[in-house]
């Protein structure tokens, strides 16, 4: 190698060290360039996501807001439970694009103000299939599909649309359901009120072992600092 060729080497295993933490150290050999050349694929992650949830926000009004209340709830329980820190930036992504799909729902169903009928909810029921669709079409997000497809799965075996059971289920399709569902319980709906939140958690708890994995209960309840 030239000097000049040298220092480029070592330049470039000097910023991969610093992308992946204090107290790395990196070589300068083709494998470093393989994992240098990942991160950067993977930045434009962030953007993609961001950008899709704008879109969720301005298409259903009631996903503004509630959606951080759900990513910060799911990435929590995913860090108390010990799952690696590339994994609780990829459930905090899915909880934030779980309702994707509804990008291609009608907006009178979307916007309904009460219960929806037979056929309006076999349509709405598509959603999670949909997203998946929307997202394996971007190569960077393409990881979420999968969290997003099962996010309606309950534990027991009777969600949509597949019908999983138990550890079949992503697990961080299992925390996005549970923090999801604890926010809508808590959240006001043009047909109907909120919950307090002594009865969205006596609600989480009932559902414990059906609809939800009972661990990741019992992980949203400490988040939630609510004695067991």
């Amino acid at each position: 190698m030239s000097a000049d060729d040298l220092l480029a080497a070592a330049d470039r295993a000097l910023l991969l060290a610093k992308r992946t933490g204090k107290g790395r150290v990196a070589v300068a050999n083709p494998d470093a360039e393989d994992e240098l050349a990942r991160l950067q694929e993977a930045d434009a992650s962030p953007a993609a996501v961001h950008a899709l949830a704008a879109a969720i926000d301005a298409r259903d009004s009631y996903a503004h807001g509630r959606s951080e209340q759900v990513v910060g709830l799911a990435a929590s329980v995913a860090m108390l439970l010990g799952l690696t820190a590339e994994t609780v930036e990829r459930i905090g992504h899915a909880a934030l694009l779980h309702d994707v799909g509804k990008l291609a729902i009608p907006g009178d169903i979307l916007r309904k103000n009460g219960t929806l009928d037979v056929a309006e909810w076999d349509v709405m029921a598509e959603h999670p299939v949909i997203g998946e669709g929307i997202l394996r079409r971007i190569p960077q997000l393409a990881q979420l599909a999968p969290l997003v497809r099962h996010e309606h799965e309950h534990w027991d075996g009777s969600g949509y649309p597949d019908g999983l059971a138990g550890a079949q289920i992503p697990i961080g399709s299992r925390i996005v359901l549970a923090c999801d569902a604890y926010v809508a319980m808590i959240t006001r709906r043009p047909y109907r009120g909120e919950l307090s939140q002594g009865d969205a958690i006596a609600e989480l708890r009932a559902q414990a072992g059906a609809q939800f994995d009972p661990h990741v209960v019992e992980a949203l309840l400490d988040v939630l600092g609510v004695a067991r």
